[in-house]
């Protein structure tokens, strides 16, 4: 079935001590999950509200039977944030023995899967913890051993799908897309996911 190969990297707003993005991953034996959070602006009460959706994540992956219901999580995240600044968020769940990524998006985090199929992949307009409700909607298409996701946040981008680079490892990639698309007037995250590892 292959193992999921991920990296990702976030720098702050040129001038801000800490950024208002975060990123984790949380593998099991048989799947990975990926998320990317985007606290409201910048500087400290983004970095936050980023850093609350975080922990509040772990914990659930750490507690959740599998396979995760991406839309429970969402709405789990959205009452935790409800008391601060809220934030953006990208959840996926890859499931290399299905050939398989479920995602949910809300709000501006930029979901772009490089695979053998068409993707129909998006995110819902929407703040997480803000005073509306949220319509988590859990797509699904095929992941296979030669997709290749990107998830970024506003502060870079928007990125052509033909200028992503599909040699060398997640990290290198990552890092390259960060180098040429990050804005200079935000904060920056891009994370890249895929099968196996190594250059292709």
């Amino acid at each position: 079935m292959g193992l999921i190969e991920v990296a990702g990297l976030s720098r702050p707003k040129p001038g801000e001590a800490t950024s208002g993005d975060a990123w984790f991953h949380h593998a099991t034996e048989t799947a990975t999950f990926i998320a990317v959070v985007d606290g409201l602006g910048h500087g400290a009460e983004a970095t936050k509200a980023a850093n609350l959706a975080v922990a509040f994540l772990r914990e659930q992956l750490r507690n959740d039977e599998e396979p995760v219901r991406l839309d429970l999580l969402a709405r789990g995240l959205h009452r935790e944030l409800r008391h601060g600044r809220g934030a953006v968020a990208a959840l996926a769940w890859i499931d290399p023995r299905a050939d398989e990524i479920r995602y949910v998006g809300i709000g501006n985090v930029e979901v772009c899967l490089i695979a053998d199929l068409p993707s129909r992949l998006f995110s819902r307009p929407g703040l997480v913890g803000g005073p509306r409700p949220i319509h988590p909607d859990v797509q699904r298409t095929s992941f296979s051993p030669r997709s290749l996701l990107v998830l970024h946040t506003d502060g870079v981008g928007p990125i052509p799908a033909q200028t992503i680079p599909r040699l060398g490892t997640c990290a290198e990639i990552a890092r390259s897309l960060l180098a040429g698309w990050a804005r200079p007037d935000d904060d920056a995250t891009v994370v890249v996911a895929r099968r196996g590892g190594g250059t292709r």
